[in-house]
């Protein structure tokens, strides 16, 4: 694999650091020159989390990891100048997205190539964090998830064993996600303050792609189809349809296929991709009013 790019993981993390230095550790192996380790972590003030991070620290010595130059970022969830000790409700959960969201765009406009390791600490600050990357990640970056078995983990129990060389019960297994960078480029162009602004961009970009779609297809109907879609666009049954517009079934069905067409076209949706009136609804109910 190239290293023209660098490479970066940010992990998240609580009690237990052999999470983040195993994963380190599988990564190497597997030939990513990763040189910086962003740990998201919440307030020390918690023992276990405390002795995590200096065992942690530890492994990292003037910018070193073993034998790699690799540097340590600590990234702890902050609401003001206050580390988090729990994201106990919405304010911390807030915080806590909008420094991953900020972290992580800020990464990707570096053109770095991201590792997310999701394993450690709060599960909620995985989710956060995935959620954060879909906006970012494109398709050089991964997303990993910790395999271990029970005897490993004991084994390894807040750090007792912090690296297992090439251990067969501990995997570090892939996880597929839809970049959605690639769909919303703007998104990495455009820094925002929070990550609801950033969810909202990308919603009202999303629906503002899918008002011209249904547009498209809108212009190269037939009055007579129009209203089919309108009315698909109600809700109405087929058959109900057909008889209020006083014509044959035969003569829906041919409008429905120019429909179909016509919107497998504007989608770019493959020859075989099944298309539904139900599939008109969804797509067009939304927009009716501005067509």
């Amino acid at each position: 694999m190239g290293n023209a790019r660098s490479h970066i993981c940010i992990a998240t993390l609580g009690g237990q650091p052999q999470i983040v230095t195993l994963a380190l550790d599988s990564l190497l192996r597997r030939g990513y020159p990763i040189r910086e380790l962003f740990v998201i972590h919440l307030s020390t003030q918690a023992p276990r989390y405390r002795r995590a991070l200096e065992l942690l620290e530890a492994e990292f010595v003037g910018g070193d990891y073993g034998s790699q130059r690799c540097r340590l970022q600590r990234r702890p969830v902050r609401v003001g100048a206050e580390v988090l000790r729990d994201l106990g409700d919405d304010n911390a959960i807030r915080a806590a997205s909008d420094m991953l969201h900020q972290l992580i765009h800020e990464l990707k406009q570096e053109d770095a190539t991201l590792h997310l390791c999701l394993s450690g600490g709060r599960r909620l600050l995985g989710v956060l964090a995935f959620s954060a990357a879909l906006l970012y990640l494109d398709q050089s970056d991964h997303v990993w998830h910790l395999c271990s078995s029970d005897a490993v983990r004991a084994a390894t129990h807040e750090g007792s064993l912090l690296h297992l060389p090439d251990h067969p019960e501990v995997q570090l297994a892939e996880v597929a996600f839809t970049p959605w960078g690639r769909y919303f480029p703007l998104l990495r162009e455009r820094p925002e303050r929070s990550a609801g602004a950033a969810y909202a961009h990308a919603t009202r970009q999303a629906d503002e792609e899918e008002l011209q779609r249904c547009r498209a297809v809108f212009h190269v109907l037939t009055l007579r189809q129009r209203e089919v879609v309108r009315a698909v666009a109600q809700d109405q049954d087929p058959q109900l349809l057909a008889t209020q517009l006083g014509i044959s079934r035969r003569t829906l069905d041919d409008y429905k296929g120019a429909i179909f067409s016509e919107c497998r076209s504007a989608w770019a949706l493959p020859a075989d991709a099944r298309v539904t009136f139900d599939w008109v609804r969804r797509k067009f109910a939304p927009h009716m009013h501005q067509l």
